[in-house]
């Protein structure tokens, strides 16, 4: 990475690290890349996402990151209400709630300044409490409890595994990122996913409207065939496009 960035010193925001591949500094290649409208211009095409950086595990399901353009836009459909300004503008009370609490926790925990706190893990729970009652309908108690809750433990660890899972296969260890997973890693996700499964089946159970994020997935139960626990919805998947969102 050092090496990549002395090279864009030198040689400016395009470099050519391998027969194959470019570096680009400059945000304007985000769009030229990644834009959704780039087959209106001529007979060019979407370009596909490179494997190695969007899906290092053969065994995960798609997410919104990582989808193919047509089952991006499903996702993105899916979304669209409870993303939109309106819809988080009437969340707002229950924002401040947990920022309020927040407030009120660092004044007790902090001995009104006189203890030193660790403000990641402080943040990190606020942010937790507030999505776990945005998507399930309950919150994760962090900022209550000051801990992570095992859910939360396990998705801030699963981020920070899968820069170091890209970078491998990034090296063309992918095989070894699939043997570590299938050794390990499959196993503790198998147990998270059964509870969040278990926070979906209790969200699908409120039937008053709250207009959060999961309720859009709610209106859209027709058109999204796999919503299903029974029908083998894996939840792994709602988390995976809820949180790319926030």
């Amino acid at each position: 990475m050092h090496h990549t960035q002395r090279l864009h010193e030198k040689y400016g925001p395009v470099v050519r690290i391998s027969p194959s591949h470019l570096s680009y500094t400059d945000a304007r290649a985000w769009k030229d890349i990644y834009g959704h409208r780039l087959g209106s211009h001529g007979e060019m095409s979407e370009m596909s996402k490179t494997i190695p950086f969007s899906r290092p595990l053969d065994d995960v399901p798609t997410s919104i990151i990582n989808a193919d353009r047509e089952e991006h836009q499903r996702f993105r459909r899916a979304l669209s209400n409870g993303i939109s300004d309106s819809s988080m503008r009437k969340q707002e009370p229950m924002i401040m709630k947990y920022v309020n609490l927040l407030v009120d926790r660092l004044h007790q925990e902090g001995q009104e300044g006189e203890k030193a706190l660790h403000m990641e893990a402080w943040y990190n729970w606020t942010t937790f409490d507030i999505i776990g009652d945005l998507v399930f309908g309950e919150s994760f108690r962090c900022l209550q409890n000051v801990y992570y809750h095992p859910w939360v433990e396990f998705i801030t660890g699963a981020i920070q595994a899968r820069a170091f899972m890209t970078a491998l296969s990034y090296l063309g260890l992918g095989w070894l990122v699939q043997l570590l997973f299938r050794s390990s890693g499959k196993k503790l996700l198998s147990s998270i996913t059964k509870s969040t499964d278990t926070m979906v089946v209790n969200r699908l159970k409120i039937e008053n409207e709250r207009n959060d994020l999961f309720e859009s997935f709610v209106k859209r139960r027709d058109e999204w065939v796999s919503m299903s626990i029974e029908k083998g919805f894996n939840s792994l998947t709602l988390y995976e496009v809820l949180f790319a969102n926030l």
